[in-house]
């Protein structure tokens, strides 16, 4: 089967799916596509696109390893047949469950995205504030981690702001990292 046809069916199947549910509108899904990271690589590249309702997108891309796709079936990923397929990407901000189809090394789906409550929380009781949708799909896809909010408060440093975190884990900066350079002075 052809790479564009599986494709194209593919899209179709996931907005039947999605387009019959009533559980959320339009814009509150994000869609997702899979595809091998390279050649011979067991990475999976998996992209990530939301669209706001101002039309605003947020787009994330970045290879995993297949374990990282809870419960993704990758026999059903690189088979020769179309299939459903799901997974999970779980991190401490929240987690996006995907649903679509995919075969022949290729899936598209959407996602629902659900983010924690218990670290939405946090950012607010440590005084960084209420993260608004995008911010929250931020976090989940940069993998922005309590420990790194808890190392900021335990040095004494400024309050970080949502974007301040981001751009902390954008550059790896993790809370090790913050507590050698407080031990440090």
């Amino acid at each position: 089967m052809n790479r564009y046809l599986a494709f194209t069916c593919a899209l179709l199947l996931a907005l039947v799916t999605v387009s019959s549910t009533c559980l959320a509108t339009e814009s509150d899904w994000i869609h997702f596509a899979l595809e091998p990271e390279h050649r011979g690589s067991a990475e999976i590249k998996a992209d990530f696109r939301s669209e706001g309702r101002g039309h605003n997108e947020n787009n994330w891309s970045t290879g995993f390893k297949p374990s990282d796709l809870v419960g993704l079936d990758t026999s059903g990923f690189r088979g020769h047949q179309a299939r459903p397929l799901h997974f999970a990407v779980i991190r401490e901000a929240g987690r996006l469950d995907c649903s679509g189809n995919g075969g022949d090394s290729y899936a598209a789906g959407y996602c629902s995205m659900t983010p924690n409550s218990a670290f939405m929380q946090l950012l607010a009781s440590r005084g960084i504030g209420q993260a608004t949708r995008d911010e929250a799909f931020t976090l989940i896809a940069l993998d922005v981690r309590r420990e790194l909010i808890d190392a900021v408060a335990a040095a004494r440093y400024p309050t970080p702001t949502i974007d301040d975190l981001v751009s902390m884990t954008a550059v790896g900066v993790n809370g090790r990292y913050v507590a050698d350079l407080s031990r440090a002075g």
